[in-house]
């Protein structure tokens, strides 16, 4: 991402915790290129815990998207209230395939966790997104219905 306040120096932090927080808002999930998120006003927090070369991460998100209803294909606010803990340690390349565990290259000095962010919020949106009944769109309803 170059917007760079998201790049945590993670290799120069101190033992014990850190603390961030983050707004993210319509441009973050823009130059993500997460089109199916067409707006946002979202809280998020990053707390740290590093004890030797681990670092145990827990990302908070709190506030709400809007997605397009997949009924109507009308602006949809979803409420978005999410964590997500991780593990992340040093090896020889970049690996990801394990569930809660993020190994990064051992020359790497920041952690970008703009990606982690916005798979935390994405994974809140249902699978299918819909209004409550009786709120879509009346004229898509109707063509529905044809």
């Amino acid at each position: 991402m170059k917007d760079k306040r998201f790049n945590i120096p993670i290799a120069t932090l101190s033992e014990g915790g850190h603390h961030y927080d983050f707004h993210l808002d319509r441009s973050f999930f823009e130059e993500l290129e997460r089109e199916e998120i067409l707006n946002s006003d979202i809280d998020a927090t990053v707390d740290i815990n590093r004890r030797g070369d681990h670092y145990e991460i827990l990302f908070r998100t709190e506030g709400e998207i809007t997605v397009e209803c997949h009924r109507c294909l009308d602006p949809l606010k979803l409420p978005v209230e999410a964590e997500y803990d991780i593990k992340v340690t040093y090896g020889e390349d970049y690996d990801d395939s394990k569930d809660g565990l993020l190994i990064i290259p051992d020359e790497s000095r920041d952690l970008d966790v703009a990606p982690i962010l916005a798979d935390t919020v994405q994974l809140t949106i249902p699978m299918r997104a819909v209004h409550p009944e009786g709120e879509c769109n009346p004229e898509m309803e109707a063509r529905i219905s044809e």
